[in-house]
């Protein structure tokens, strides 16, 4: 006799199952678009990663090595974090497998307990016999021995039907024990087959890692005297700007006259200040002390970062004379532009537009966005100074 489910469980089971099915499909599309963003990360953090394995380290420019170093720190990091989470994951199968084998144990030795109590059964029915049925075959003196035995024992199987029940449900647990354990241990393979293919990944990550590291060694000392430099012309940069200022008021003196300003661009957005966006992007990196992403040293940042690739325009945020237009150590290809009383600074870039003297107007094509100088990739370095002293340009930026 199998175990029967209550009907009434069965139609509270189909109520629950109904009402909760809107519930998990919107949770199983919530957890696919979270998975898939994950994918994109991943895969874009695999490219960039590739890239900086094709790296020949010996042809390379330090910035290249730099940058390649940042991708490779960021894939490894992600790869040590799916290890710790594919060894989680084995650790949970297999706890759950130690859990399937110790309930086989309990169920075999529940089986043989009651194997022993129908057993004593038998026996117990074979001595004494209940009646009437028993007393009339042990009686019956045409029947054989054997024959009398048998009848005997399949009355006493049939005549209890309890340890029937239980011994089929303890026979029923144990395979099923058994399939979920087989199971479980499938899917132990599987994971630690995952877990092999991601370490695998990270040693190699670890190795290039490694190898970048080697190759900037020698360049450490060089980097720090660059950064230096960078901030030995950040405390004489006010002077510079005097004295380009002095210049060009000198030869605006001998010219005995001051061109007009074009008119300016009409630019959808503009800030109270006046001021346009100096390039197309966002800003990446505020004003103020960070870390630097490589040696982990705290700089002043004198200035904003704003994304771009490289080779798109960089605009005067407002009309003014262009006083700097060159290399500047550290900063790359840089314009300064005095607009009266205030100056805006444009570092990095790939190439310059304009000459020292120019006047020009509010969204003149100063430059191009690069990564010259002491940069780890193709963005544009902004600044705004009052009397030689850096301020915050988001306090003037739209």
């Amino acid at each position: 006799m199998s175990r029967r489910i209550s009907p009434i469980a069965i139609i509270c089971a189909l109520v629950l199952g109904a009402s909760s099915f809107a519930i998990a499909q919107e949770q199983e599309d919530f957890e696919e678009t979270i998975r898939d963003a994950r994918e994109a990360r991943e895969e874009s953090r695999r490219e960039q990663a590739e890239l900086a394995g094709d790296l020949d380290v010996l042809e390379a420019e330090d910035d290249e090595l730099l940058a390649a170093l940042v991708a490779i720190n960021d894939q490894v990091q992600a790869q040590q974090i799916r290890v710790a989470e594919a060894q989680a994951e084995l650790e949970r199968i297999r706890s759950e497998i130690g859990g399937l084998r110790d309930e086989i144990v309990l169920t075999r030795q529940r089986s043989v307990i009651v194997r022993n109590q129908a057993t004593r059964r038998v026996i117990l029915t074979y001595v004494q016999p209940s009646e009437p049925l028993s007393s009339s075959l042990l009686n019956a003196r045409d029947l054989h021995e054997g024959t009398r035995r048998q009848t005997l024992f399949r009355f006493a199987t049939l005549g209890d039907l309890n340890f029937q029940d239980e011994l089929r449900a303890v026979d029923d647990d144990l395979i099923v024990l058994q399939m979920a354990t087989e199971q479980k241990e499938q899917e132990a393979v599987e994971q630690e087959q995952r877990l092999n293919e991601v370490l695998g990944e990270l040693e190699v990550s670890q190795a290039i890692q490694e190898q970048l590291r080697a190759a900037l060694l020698n360049q450490i000392g060089v980097i720090e005297d660059q950064l230096g430099e960078m901030e030995r012309q950040e405390r004489e940069l006010a002077n510079v700007i005097r004295q380009a200022q002095a210049a060009l008021q000198a030869q605006q003196a001998r010219e005995a006259a001051e061109r007009a300003r074009n008119a300016e661009p009409k630019f959808n957005q503009q800030s109270p200040a006046g001021f346009i966006m100096p390039a197309g992007g966002w800003i990446t990196s505020g004003f103020g002390t960070r870390r630097h992403p490589i040696l982990g040293t705290v700089r002043n940042h004198a200035g904003v970062d704003v994304s771009g690739a490289r080779g798109n325009p960089v605009w005067a945020v407002q009309g003014g004379i262009v006083i700097t237009a060159g290399s500047l150590g550290g900063y790359g290809k840089t314009v300064i532009v005095d607009h009266g009383g205030y100056r805006t600074l444009y570092a990095h870039m790939n190439d310059i537009k304009v000459r020292v003297g120019d006047e020009i107007p509010q969204g003149t094509r100063v430059g191009d966005i690069g990564s010259t100088g002491l940069s780890t990739g193709p963005h544009l370095h902004f600044e705004v100074r009052v009397g030689g002293v850096a301020q915050d340009p988001a306090k003037y930026l739209p």
